[in-house]
């Protein structure tokens, strides 16, 4: 082959890394998406059901002060996280973007159930938290596969 030939079919550094983030994100999705119910099952979504549940029976103040509560205490998170979270390039893999980018949809998805929950749209207000905590809980185990990782490679090679 020429070496005009293997220029026409060269592929850019960026257009791998754009491949690999977007074959990777379609993986992590897939299996946020695969999450069993009870893995589902945090403190937080048991409390959002238990809310829904006081509203669908007429008890709005109780779902209320579970709201405000909630809403309060996620924004602070997220604040906090955004403020006081710093990486440094060369942590910077296909791994972290992706997983910061699925963290902040699956906070964006909390929030606006939360919001739809407060203008009493009971039906998609599980809907909307579904699509969020499969991302939040699927963001923890990649935290932990990550970790668990390091330590064995640490183990193996210190």
């Amino acid at each position: 082959m020429g070496a005009g030939l293997l220029h026409n079919h060269h592929v850019g550094h960026e257009d791998i890394a754009s491949n690999v983030g977007v074959v990777l994100e379609s993986t992590y999705r897939e299996r946020a998406g695969a999450l069993l119910d009870e893995e589902l099952d945090t403190e937080l979504w048991v409390d959002l059901h238990d809310a829904v549940d006081f509203a669908n029976q007429g008890d709005f103040d109780s779902a209320l002060d579970w709201l405000e509560e909630t809403q309060a205490r996620f924004q602070a998170v997220w604040n906090s996280y955004e403020t006081n979270t710093r990486v440094y390039e060369d942590e910077i893999t296909a791994e972290s973007v992706v997983g910061h980018s699925l963290l902040k949809e699956g906070v964006g998805h909390w929030l606006a159930a939360l919001e739809l929950l407060g203008e009493g749209d009971l039906d998609e207000v599980l809907v909307r938290a579904e699509a969020g905590q499969r991302l939040l809980v699927f963001v923890q185990i990649l935290e932990e596969e990550a970790a668990a990782a390091q330590e064995r490679f640490f183990l193996n090679w210190n």
